[in-house]
């Protein structure tokens, strides 16, 4: 059932106790039927008869006014509310024939239906013509004036200073694509209008004032400024709206804009020559993409008509975000108007329906519009040669699904009033007494039931009486009554002959002050709407139209029922209880009324209707009663304080101000000039906002990867793929079934199908009894050879259980994975350095009595020694404090972290616990419910909303594996060192904190993003790329620790060696359990080789796919750079002794077979810092802090980091960064860099001597600190790849990159040229000179650009990070007295928009035709076709 609407103010059930009539009605009566009809009949026209009667206290400025209340509504929810039931029951149970003996009552009641609509149109005196662009506005504007309204006289009818006119287009995409012309609708972008009249009560003064009876508003309905649920008609005018077939609309408006821009290029490419501008269109207009459109005219393309009754915020709503929430809320605002017309049902019965309602007898038949067929033949554009790609039309037109729906709601309403004006007309009411012809003209017509224009309405002579008097309270319910029949008799104007002028009183247009208005085409309203072509766009058929004929949207003459997918015959329903019926139609489109195909579909929208506005009633009704009670308790004492004279002042007044129109409040706001400073200092506190539009967000990109990804066409996104394959034995209680996979993943200590095996890493010389098998038995040291109990699941070293500390397993019997009863304290790399009796052992050096003795650390509650407390989970100097352990998304909220390995939940399965058990119910997890300290940490994972939060979404799509734990949660668990691969973990009170620097921070990281990302999916069939997530850089922290793990086992040699034979075991898994990687030759699997040199030496089958590094070294062949002799990729290995005999040299197989980075498919990605590594960064709103400029940079050049100073003997040969750091910094030293040019290099320990300085500089040392406030910070290679480009970067410094024949992070795909400077290794001794000879106009260019392009070297998306960056941000901003930073760049501080991790995916899309192979194919369907028509975009762009 739907839930009770979300809309705060619906004006129709918040007087004359409309809302809890309505809940009596739908209480007492949820279905009519015979026996209850009677009953139901007399309750209706017994309330309505009261409402009738009834008087509503309203307040105009200072005066108190008591109008009758059908001057505040004409009940238009209720009235078709009343028809639903009736016509449902009609339809359902009695076979289309009313019960014996009800004629009668239902005449009545829909007798009275008309007299208060009639009543509140005369009384209002005003109508509000809600213009939905191309959807027959200009025709109704031009019947306003046939029908002698008086309105504004510029196009569209709007009146001047409302700002009420449409915003199609993104001008500046215009711009762009056009030369830079303008057009006038392009207004896209502009949210609040700009305007003094604010809300409904100022526009109706300002209506009244200027003496009109209609006006038109072609943008979006009041009170929505921000946020979709607070918007509503105005209850002060007659809200009349037109709709048509959304798709068609769209259609209309594309044909539209490109005749337009057909125009401005035949006139200003050159004038002399149209056929060059005709050219110059055809190039970039012709088979352009939805992409285009998307980007060119954003709401076009993108569900116009709902957008369009969802306020300005709503109506601006990004792309591909519009939910249930949406269509619901327009729905709802859409039930409230007084006429609902369907524009698609034909000129004859919305000429019926116009006259019936308003008295306009010249209608649509009367106001053609401008014909499109000979404007588009004047301007020479073929529709049928000239139109959006076909493809990409499709796509338009499925995304149109939100205002599909939307509009099959409005033909609903619209039957129930053609059905309710239809009754009417057969019981003999008229809306003219004595009627009027279409012949008649616009001084006899005289705007029809709004005849006396609004300065003579019923609600604006009350107001005059009352304005002349006392003050006093007036009844008008005479005088409303003498207009009723004064118009309903002989129509006369007791005044003389309404003044039939067409314009503002002033003679202004309203269109003239528009600065975006183009030349090329004027605001006039008979060219600015639908053109009546008689075709649909790209040659499809025209949809059919109303069975009794006439002119449909577009001009063609039909007999056919429109709608979509089809519909009925020609067939109608009589008035009171016959009908006839047309033939069965085509199709399951809603149809209209009678037989046919389209009944069942009518009945179910009808119903809808009924269940939707029942809960929506009821929840009024309990709004409202709360609000009569406390209104009843202000009247009594306004009526008390009455009698007291003078006093009563302020209780009036106060009574006042509960009951005027909620817009009037709204008016005041405005007004007042302390609100006013407090939108000053808003707008101070905001961010400047984030560019937009897509050629802004690629500034400084090579080639058209970015382009493509933002023009391409979102498509629906779909609830998740469920699973349930079952795993043997529920993994024993202790593993994950992954129930996709129907296999299950066993946590380290067990194995085996069903994770029922034993599967130990023991601890190194581990004996019986999980001790050590003789401290004097093997000299040699491990780290993991242990002096007490070894925990053999992990090789992790406790104190053993004979002391009062020491780790106690759990008793025998208990159920496999039972925790220990004690975990007691850890005794990592804490050896003792002679036994109980004195003797030495050469591996350990603490003595024996400060772990064992009485007083020592396994027994002693304070002892004196202390061994490290370094295991994840532990916390404090004596371990005492348990905290929470980490894993990956900490387990999503649904799982038991384990050293990380996630024990999920029953139903949840995955490395994270993300994923839910086809039939399992979702439920609350954790970090709700008894760990509330993870939930800072937990990231939402998008792929597996259900519904999904978004209705679409973008390529690529990333099917992320679940790795067997041998590639993934075993490195984990074995960790002993608690920080080691890991971003994040949990301190003191749990806490959630960094890590400290993880050079290899980057492989947890990504994992979470592409788990979480919106990009996953969870079909591997449909994936794009497979990203393959196991932890190489952590097997690198690992190795050598233990046998285990070892590729190939029980072995250790070189670790590139390892591990590349740890992605070889990886691929041969994922071959022998999954068909992906073979489909394509492995060209789509990602693999991330974080490690110093990168890719250098994977295995050259796991080559072929796409390579994730830090590494971009070009030359090949290559040798290993690295100075630590076991990294050395190039180490010679005899491979029988690790039984891979036949392989021959391992080098042939890796790095001698390809190079180490190829641009045309790996990228070059940035290494992983959290926001407090650049917590002093300008781009976070840190103050500048150096001395001298105003950006705070008063140091030149900067480098502080390893220089392997400390011991020499380290690197002999200066092998390590190709001995740059070392060279650099000794022709610092040597020359004196530092003296003459405020060059400092140097290791981090060593600051530059800021202290003799003054000012405040003098304290910032830190390393942060000195970035932010350095012009240009080398970036000089450590053992491989440097983490300095993304410092200097991040920190607003321009990176001076000496790595020879080695690309920095994104230059292949960013013009890094235009932010950063190359030196050569043979340049460095000059490097003062090269830097100074810059220009200083060159530098500030290049600091400029890398404020637009910083936010790519960082990662944000999770939730942790993203926190952070926030906390650092509004620190800042609260120290400067609440202002936001205004440094460029710093726009993006807490924003994740173009991330690093974005600008991965964006590459990926741009390269799936060549990964797929589809490049030349015809196959590659949407995406090669949308690839031609954006390259055409981005040379259009640039």
């Amino acid at each position: 059932m739907p839930t009770a609407t979300k809309l705060r103010i619906i004006q129709e059930l918040q007087h004359g106790h409309a809302a809890r009539f309505c809940h009596e009605l739908l209480g007492s009566y949820p279905r009519l039927t015979k026996d209850n009809l009677a009953p139901w009949l007399a309750r209706s026209r017994s309330f309505l008869s009261a409402y009738v009667k009834g008087m509503w206290p309203v307040y105009h400025g200072n005066l108190k006014v008591a109008i009758n209340q059908t001057a505040l509504s004409g009940l238009p929810l209720l009235r078709r509310l009343l028809l639903a039931q009736l016509l449902t029951a009609w339809l359902e149970d009695w076979g289309r024939q009313l019960p014996a003996g009800a004629e009668q009552g239902v005449a009545e009641l829909v007798g009275q239906l008309y007299d208060i609509h009639q009543a509140a149109v005369v009384q209002k005196g005003i109508m509000e013509y809600f213009h939905i662009s191309k959807s027959g506005g200009t025709s109704w504007n031009a019947a306003a004036k046939m029908n002698g309204c008086v309105r504004a006289q510029a196009g569209g009818s709007h009146v001047k200073g409302f700002d009420d006119e449409c915003r199609w287009i993104d001008q500046a995409v215009y711009k762009n694509v056009t030369g830079g012309r303008k057009i006038m609708w392009g207004r896209w972008g502009r949210v609040l209008r700009a305007t003094k009249f604010r809300g409904c009560h100022s526009r109706y003064d300002h209506m009244v004032a200027k003496g009109f009876s209609y006006t038109s508003n072609e943008y979006t309905l009041q009170g929505g400024q921000n946020d979709i649920f607070d918007v509503h008609t105005c209850p002060q005018v007659v809200n009349v709206v037109t709709v048509r077939d959304p798709v068609r609309r769209m259609e209309s408006a594309i044909r539209f804009i490109m005749m337009h821009a057909k125009a401005a290029y035949r006139k200003h490419t050159d004038p002399e020559r149209p056929e060059v501008g005709e050219a110059a269109f055809d190039a970039v207009w012709c088979n352009a993409s939805a992409a285009f459109w998307e980007a060119m005219a954003p709401p076009v393309a993108d569900n116009y008509n709902v957008r369009s009754f969802l306020g300005e915020r709503g109506f601006h709503t990004p792309l591909g975000r519009l939910g249930k929430d949406h269509i619901a809320a327009a729905k709802d605002v859409l039930l409230q108007f007084d006429l609902v017309l369907d524009l698609d049902a034909g000129e004859a019965q919305n000429d019926r329906l116009t006259y019936q309602a308003l008295g306009w007898p010249a209608a649509l038949s009367r106001a053609h519009a401008l014909d499109a067929t000979k404007l588009s033949s004047k301007m020479n554009l073929n529709y049928s040669a000239c139109h959006p790609a076909p493809g990409d039309v499709e796509l338009l037109r499925a995304r149109q699904a939100p205002d599909v729906e939307l509009y099959r709601f409005a033909r609903v309403l619209n039957l129930l009033d053609e059905l309710w004006l239809d009754m009417a007309r057969a019981v003999a009411r008229q809306p003219v007494a004595g009627g009027l012809t279409a012949e008649a003209t616009p001084q006899e017509i005289k705007c029809g039931m709004l005849w006396r224009g609004a300065n003579r309405s019923a609600l604006v002579h009350a107001v005059g009486h009352v304005s002349s008097g006392n003050g006093s309270t007036v009844n008008v319910d005479a005088l409303v009554n003498a207009t009723l029949a004064g118009y309903q008799g002989d129509a006369v104007d007791p005044e003389g002959a309404l003044d039939p002028r067409d314009g503002d009183a002033d003679g202004s247009s309203d269109g003239s002050d528009d600065d975006d208005a183009e030349e090329d085409g004027s605001d006039d309203e008979s060219g600015e709407d639908d053109f009546h072509d008689g075709t649909a766009l790209m040659g499809k058929e025209g949809r059919a139209t109303q069975g009794s004929g006439g002119r449909d949207g577009d001009g063609t003459e039909t007999g056919q029922t429109h709608g979509p997918g089809g519909g009925q015959g020609g067939g109608r329903v009589d008035s009171l209880g016959s009908s006839t019926n047309g033939g069965p139609g085509p199709g399951t489109g809603t149809s209209r009324s009678g037989g046919g195909g389209g009944t069942g579909s009518l009945l179910g929208s009808l119903g809808a209707t009924l269940s939707h506005w029942a809960q929506a009633v009821s929840h009024m009704v309990g709004r409202v009663d709360a609000n009569a009670e406390q209104y009843s308790s202000k009247r009594f004492a306004w009526r008390a304080a009455a009698k007291n004279g003078a006093a009563s002042t302020a209780v009036i007044n106060q009574y006042q101000s509960h009951r005027r129109l909620q817009q009037d409040a709204e008016n005041d706001k405005h007004a007042d000039e302390a609100v006013k400073q407090l939108i000053v200092r808003l707008n101070a506190s905001r961010l400047l906002p984030l560019p937009v539009k897509p050629q802004e967000r690629c500034v400084l990109t090579k080639g058209t990867w970015c382009m493509q990804y933002h023009l391409q066409a979102p498509v629906p996104r779909y609830p998740p793929r469920y699973y349930d394959k079952p795993c043997p034995n529920d993994c024993n209680g202790v593993g994950n079934c992954n129930h996709e996979y129907g296999l299950c993943f066993c946590p380290a200590g067990w194995g085996g199908p069903d994770c029922s095996q034993p599967r130990k890493r023991p601890c190194h010389h581990m004996g019986e009894g999980k001790r050590d098998a003789g401290w004097h038995n093997l000299t040699a040291w491990s780290h993991t050879r242990c002096a007490g109990v070894c925990d053999d699941d992990v090789a992790m070293c406790y104190c053993p259980p004979d002391t009062k500390y020491g780790h106690r397993e759990a008793p025998p019997g208990a159920k496999p994975g039972a925790p220990p009863e004690q975990r007691g304290r850890p005794l990592f790399m804490c050896t003792p350095g002679t036994d109980k009796d004195g003797k030495k052992v050469w591996w350990g050096g603490t003595p024996y009595n400060d772990i064992f003795g009485p007083e020592g650390w396994c027994n002693a509650d304070k002892p004196a020694f202390k061994c490290p407390c370094r295991l994840d989970g532990l916390q404090g100097e004596l371990c005492e404090e348990v905290v929470e352990q980490t894993c990956t998304n900490q387990c999503s909220g649904h799982g038991e972290c384990n050293q990380g390995f996630c024990k999920c939940h029953a139903g949840w399965y995955g490395l994270d616990c993300g994923l839910r058990r086809a039939g399992v119910l979702p439920e609350v997890g954790d970090e709700w419910l008894t760990k509330p300290w993870i939930e800072p940490t937990l990231t939402h994972t998008v792929a597996t909303e259900d519904p999904p939060l978004t209705p679409v979404r973008r390529r690529p799509y990333i099917y992320v594996y679940d790795m067997k734990p041998d590639f993934s949660t075993d490195l984990m668990q074995y960790r002993i060192e608690g920080s080691h691969c890991l971003y994040r973990n949990f301190g003191r009170g749990n806490h959630s904190t960094w890590v400290g620097y993880n050079a290899y921070g980057v492989e947890p990281v990504l994992h979470e993003l592409f788990l979480t990302s919106e990009h996953r999916t969870l079909d591997p069939e449909e994936a794009d790329f497979f990203y393959v997530p196991i932890n190489l850089a952590c097997y690198f922290d690992l190795y050598g620790w233990n046998q285990l793990p070892a590729w190939p086992p029980h072995t250790r040699s070189v670790r590139p060696f390892a591990a590349a034979l740890m992605q070889r075991a990886a691929l041969t898994w994922l071959n022998a359990t999954f068909p992906y990687f073979a489909r394509r030759g492995g060209r789509d699997h990602i693999w991330l080789n974080p490690h110093d040199e990168g890719a250098c030496y994977v295995w050259k089958e796991v080559w072929p796919g796409v390579m994730l590094s830090h590494w971009g070294r070009l030359d090949f062949p290559h040798a290993s750079g690295s100075g630590y002799i076991n990294d050395n990729y190039t180490w010679a290995i005899n491979e029988r002794l690790y039984g891979m005999d036949g392989v021959g040299d391992w080098r042939n197989h890796t790095s001698w077979a390809h190079p180490c980075f190829d641009p045309s498919k790996d990228l070059v990605v940035p290494v992983f810092k959290d926001p407090q590594h650049y917590r002093r960064s300008p781009y976070l709103g840190a103050p500048a802090v150096g001395n001298g400029s105003s950006s705070g940079r008063d140091l030149f050049a900067f480098f502080a980091g390893d220089l392997r100073l400390a011991d020499p003997r380290q690197d002999p040969h200066c092998v390590y960064s190709r001995c740059t750091r070392q060279t650099l910094y000794k022709l610092a030293a040597e020359q004196g860099w530092w003296a003459a040019h405020r060059i400092w290099i140097n290791e981090r320990s060593k600051p530059p001597p800021l202290e003799a300085e003054a000012g405040a500089a003098a304290a910032a040392t830190d390393y942060s600190s000195l970035l932010a406030r350095s012009v240009f910070c080398f970036a000089l290679l450590g053992e491989g790849w440097t983490a300095r480009v993304e410092d200097a970067i991040l920190h607003g410094c321009i990176p001076v990159v000496v790595m020879d024949d080695v690309q920095m992070q994104w230059e292949s795909i960013l013009d890094v040229s235009k932010f950063s400077v190359r030196l050569a290794q043979a340049d460095m001794p000059r490097a003062p000179q090269l830097l100074k000879a810059i220009p200083a106009q060159r530098v500030a260019d290049m600091q400029a650009a890398l404020s637009r392009v910083w936010h790519r070297y960082r990662y944000t998306g999770l939730r942790m990070i993203n926190d952070e960056s926030r906390r650092l941000q509004r620190a800042y901003q609260q120290e400067a007295g609440g202002k936001a930073p205004r440094t460029p760049g710093a726009e993006f501080s807490t924003s994740r928009q173009d991330d690093a991790f974005a600008t991965i995916l964006q590459w990926l899309y741009h390269r799936i035709p060549e990964v797929h192979g589809t490049q030349q194919a015809s196959k590659a369907g949407a995406l090669t076709a949308g690839a031609a028509s954006d390259s055409a975009g981005v040379a259009a762009a640039a």
